[in-house]
């Protein structure tokens, strides 16, 4: 399984703001793609965040994600779950993070991953350092970095979510 944050990892940090207050999150593309890949090998995916925005819900919901958790106080406990939930252990997870509300869940995981411009401590308990910036293409590149290790072909598994 593979789970990343939100705020920081597929989106930028940025918090913008309408004048009527309304909340806007910028996600790239090549992530929700990401997302895609992963589900078409087999991976499942989640996100866990403390935010409860609309937005998220509604970019998970775009790309079919079904294990979206949002206003997580507690994202240990939510993974915790999840893996029962889904009978895998947490040593068998991935999970991307950017900050220090990551890093308990970072220290659990068999797979800790940092975005590229993640918080030092956090660069220092991940075994995998993205290149790219969080909301700039940093979970596709993990999510193929994985799926090369599994021994996946990237154009097969890209055949399979075209068709």
């Amino acid at each position: 399984m593979v789970v990343t944050d939100v705020d920081g990892t597929l989106t930028d940090g940025g918090m913008y703001y309408s004048s009527s207050g309304d909340t806007f999150k910028r996600f790239h593309v090549r992530d929700g793609l990401g997302v895609r890949l992963l589900a078409k090998a087999g991976i499942e995916v989640a996100w866990i965040s403390s935010d409860s925005s609309q937005v998220i819900a509604h970019r998970a919901e775009r790309l079919d994600l079904a294990h979206c958790h949002t206003g997580v106080t507690d994202k240990v406990e939510v993974l915790r779950a999840l893996c029962e939930r889904l009978s895998t252990t947490v040593d068998r997870v991935a999970f991307l993070g950017d900050d220090l509300q990551d890093l308990s869940v970072l220290e659990m995981v068999g797979y800790p991953a940092a975005v590229g411009d993640a918080h030092e401590l956090i660069k220092r308990a991940a075994v995998y350092q993205c290149s790219k910036n969080g909301g700039y293409g940093a979970f596709r590149e993990l999510a193929e970095h994985l799926l090369s290790e599994k021994g996946e072909d990237l154009a097969d598994v890209w055949k399979g979510v075209q068709g």
